[in-house]
């Protein structure tokens, strides 16, 4: 079995650690630091850990290691306990370097057993996550409601054991909302990777409740570490959230006034503004990402013109990226249009955010809403905000422009009314 052809995948899509034999008196000036475990980790969390020992060692990262090993019909013993932190397996060996799947968790130490009664916690709030409410009468009771949830994970399991279960609820309800997700998930399922390969998860966020998202996910050990926007003097940004002891990273998209910059102005109250990008249109028609309308986009490592050909087998369309770097290969599996609630839709025509006709293909024909994204290298671009937004709701033009053309409409409709009823003969 090759993992190139059953779901597009090099063994550098799965890389977690490298055991060397000797450590390079190179790497701290190349940026990796010590830890107190000894392992040598870099800043930049796509880059594998350097681990010290006898030999050397490549160690690559998968979600079931029992399945990995039937796939691959391989009948080797599994080091570590059920629900321990770290279970490895030995999937190939030879005089020079060995090769171990690593399924990992992040609670408790390699050979400590979980006990009964706090694993039977876990799996409560792990169904708890995958079946929450996501829809209410505010967004205000949404986070409400989440950030209860959340806060009973923490206080029974720890940041890092809940973040793991939240983050793998929220990727299981985007591919329950995005085909081309479930398509290529149940791909990677079928030998044990799961998603291992995932890259970034991206939600949108409207700009009054971009704090209340941070509270929750700051709950789950992430904090945000970057804001990047795109060129030019585009009002929207990305927020780079990242958890270390996940070592997961979360973008999230949302309005931003010219002078937010920092992640400090983004954890209080955030005063209203007028949309200027589709960033709160998507949000005002699917809902906050967090909620109802689930995560925007998944990026995950492949090799992009295999998957594409997996694809496209199975009849998802595709779309190639712009990329500035030209090693670096990107691309999109668009997902059907969405259906949107036509109360919403009223709403944003009567609020001057769609055009009549843009509103009425979206009643019509619904909207994309979520995608796959597929990229070659590790990290690339990761943070800046995505110049190809499929996704995003179509604008005719500027929002702010359109607003003013319609005040001048209903200025103008009402000068020529008065000076039609002026010369009214009756006023004669």
């Amino acid at each position: 079995m090759r993992l190139v052809d059953v779901c597009a995948l090099r063994l550098r899509d799965l890389v977690d650690t490298l055991t060397l034999p000797k450590i390079d008196p190179q790497l701290r000036r190349l940026g990796w630091r010590e830890r107190d475990d000894g392992r040598w980790r870099h800043p930049d969390r796509q880059i594998p850990d350097i681990i010290p020992g006898a030999a050397l060692r490549i160690a690559f990262r998968v979600q079931d290691i029992e399945r990995l090993l039937g796939a691959m019909r391989i009948d080797a013993p599994i080091e570590g306990v059920p629900y321990s932190s770290n279970r490895r397996a030995r999937v190939f060996s030879g005089a020079d370097a060995a090769f171990d799947a690593v399924q990992q968790g992040s609670w408790g130490a390699a050979d400590e057993a979980i006990g009964a009664r706090k694993l039977r916690r876990a799996r409560l709030h792990q169904q708890i996550f995958r079946t929450r409410r996501r829809q209410f009468k505010s967004a205000e009771l949404g986070f409400a409601h989440a950030q209860r949830l959340v806060d009973a994970a923490v206080a029974d399991l720890g940041a890092s054991w809940a973040g793991r279960l939240f983050l793998q609820a929220e990727g299981e309800f985007w591919e329950r909302q995005c085909y081309p997700g479930a398509y290529v998930g149940n791909r990677l399922r079928q030998i044990g990777i799961g998603w291992a390969n995932s890259d970034h998860f991206r939600y949108r966020s409207s700009r009054q409740h971009l704090p209340r998202l941070l509270r929750v996910l700051g709950k789950l050990g992430f904090e945000v570490k970057q804001i990047a926007r795109p060129a030019g003097d585009a009002l929207w940004g990305t927020c780079r959230a990242e958890n270390s002891a996940l070592q997961r990273t979360i973008l999230i998209d949302t309005d931003l006034a010219c002078d937010e910059n920092t992640p400090e102005q983004l954890r209080d109250f955030m005063p209203p503004t007028r949309w200027r990008s589709p960033i709160g249109l998507w949000c005002a028609m699917h809902g906050e990402s967090v909620l109802d309308g689930g995560i925007a986009r998944v990026a995950a490592l492949f090799d992009c013109s295999r998957l594409r050909q997996i694809l496209e087998a199975g009849g998802i369309s595709t779309i190639d990226c712009r990329a500035s770097d030209p090693g670096f290969e990107r691309g999109l599996a668009l997902d059907a249009p969405r259906a949107v609630g036509l109360s919403r839709i009223d709403a944003l025509e009567r609020a001057g955010y769609l055009p009549r006709d843009i509103a009425d293909d979206y009643r019509l024909n619904g909207v994309i809403a979520s995608t796959l994204q597929y990229h070659n290298q590790d990290g690339a671009q990761v943070g800046a905000p995505d110049p190809d937004d499929f996704d995003l709701p179509a604008l005719a033009e500027p929002l702010e422009a359109r607003r003013v053309e319609s005040a001048k409409r209903r200025i103008r409709t009402r000068v020529r009314s008065l000076a039609a009823y002026r010369a009214s003969p009756a006023l004669d």
